[in-house]
């Protein structure tokens, strides 16, 4: 298929007013240009869709849809040319408060924004652990907030992406403009499960629009729950009270996160003295991906461990390792790391910081590679579950038992896992 390059005046209306703009409320005559008609700016498109203007580069995109393309006509010339193919089935497009692309992708079922450099930057591809369906369209608020909608349109066939089954109710979306900064990973909550089994008292802290009921029951054992929105001022200063109290902080910003909420390194030494706080990302926390938002099945395909699995399977696909390995490793790390940090510095006082990352656990693994098991695990029977009984939000439940002990010390924890903002923002003792 061949894009016919046409300038505007070729098939625009030889008649003012232009009869193909038909009026149905009078009201409507006031904003009418008498001279104004309808364009066609061009055609050998198959199915065209999201229009967004470059007013700063005088030219228009839309994504042709089936042709797995984006196209732009050139205000200048009147020409219509490739800009992006394959564009991965894009649909919806618009631009940020700072002038990038965004797109719906169907086929990757993600949305992506397009840096200055031309560098693509995932912004969202799942929620709650699973994947999107086909984000559809999208708008930027005067915020910086990204909102946008996934129908299941993209996974309902092969025309315009690949055939699939939906993990996810159709919905609409919001990626936070301010908050944008988190990094959601499984590896902070981990980290603090385990701590809470050996008796710390943990509270987790989250904004008011934050969820994750697919993760709820597991990472929320033994823990207490509050919202606080850092950007109020009075949340910010309970926050901040809070923080004087405690002994650990485990966070899971990027880079310069907190710093622009006015809370960095030092002044969270400031706030709290001696304070242990560790940090954890998914890209490390220098080098051209520090800033970019990811979790543990992304960081497999940026570390070429689904390419390993892919491999090993003989499969058309990446294969990434099973049960989130690399946040729960990371995890299990960071409490390693608290745990050490709390010894030394009842040593000598020491103050310290850490910070871990997705991807260099990922380079432990991919350094250290193992001998793959040859025997199938066997199933789980009554031998692997506790026998006492957890009163839970969900109903009651039996759990696993805990995976590690120290010394002669067995995880215990001492309440049942809870829901997100079950607690007041205050430390029980």
């Amino acid at each position: 298929m061949t894009i016919t390059e046409i300038s505007a005046g070729d098939c625009a209306s030889l008649r003012y007013p232009d009869p193909a703009i038909e009026i149905l409320d009078p009201s409507f005559l006031p904003y009418r240009l008498f001279n104004a008609s309808v364009e066609c700016l061009g055609s050998g498109l198959r199915w065209a869709e999201g229009p967004v203007w470059f007013g700063d580069g005088r030219y228009l995109l839309c994504s042709d849809i089936p042709n797995n393309r984006i196209v732009r006509w050139d205000e200048t010339t009147g020409g219509l040319s490739v800009f992006r193919q394959p564009s991965n089935h894009s649909n919806g497009l618009t631009r940020d408060r700072q002038g990038r692309l965004i797109a719906c992708e169907h086929l990757t079922r993600r949305v992506t924004r397009t840096e200055y450099d031309g560098s693509i930057t995932v912004l969202a591809d799942g929620f709650d652990g699973k994947r999107l369906n086909s984000p559809n369209d999208a708008v930027c608020k005067s915020d910086g907030s990204i909102w946008f909608s996934d129908p299941a349109f993209g996974i309902s066939g092969d025309w315009e992406g690949d055939k699939a089954e939906a993990e996810l109710p159709q919905a609409v979306y919001r990626v936070d403009g301010q908050s944008g900064n988190l990094t959601r990973v499984i590896a902070g909550p981990v980290a603090t499960r385990f701590l809470a089994g050996f008796g710390a008292e943990v509270l987790r802290v989250d904004p008011s629009d934050w969820h994750e009921p697919a993760l709820e029951p597991e990472v929320l054992l033994g823990k207490r729950c509050t919202r606080l929105e850092l950007r109020d001022d009075r949340d910010r200063r309970t926050f901040e009270r809070l923080l004087s109290g405690a002994d650990v902080l485990v966070h899971g910003y990027r880079r310069r996160g907190l710093d622009g909420l006015g809370l960095d390194a030092d002044a969270r030494q400031r706030i709290r003295p001696g304070l242990i706080d560790v940090s954890l990302d998914a890209y490390g926390h220098s080098g051209p991906w520090a800033d970019r938002r990811g979790f543990d099945s992304l960081v497999q395909f940026a570390t070429g461990i689904a390419a390993a699995g892919m491999e090993r399977t003989s499969s058309s696909t990446p294969v990434s390792l099973p049960v989130q390995a690399l946040d729960h490793a990371t995890g299990y790390l960071v409490a390693a790391e608290v745990v050490g940090a709390i010894r030394r510095a009842a040593d000598d006082g020491r103050t310290e910081r850490a910070r871990l990352s997705l991807a260099r656990t990922a380079r432990l693994l991919v350094d250290h590679r193992g001998t793959p098991a040859v025997e199938p695990l066997r199933p789980v029977d009554d031998a692997d579950v506790a026998v006492a009984v957890e009163r839970t939000p969900w109903g009651p439940a039996r759990r696993l038992w805990p995976p590690v002990r120290l010394g002669s010390a067995e995880m215990a924890w001492p309440s049942p896992a809870t829901t997100l903002g079950s607690s007041a923002p205050e430390w029980s003792a």
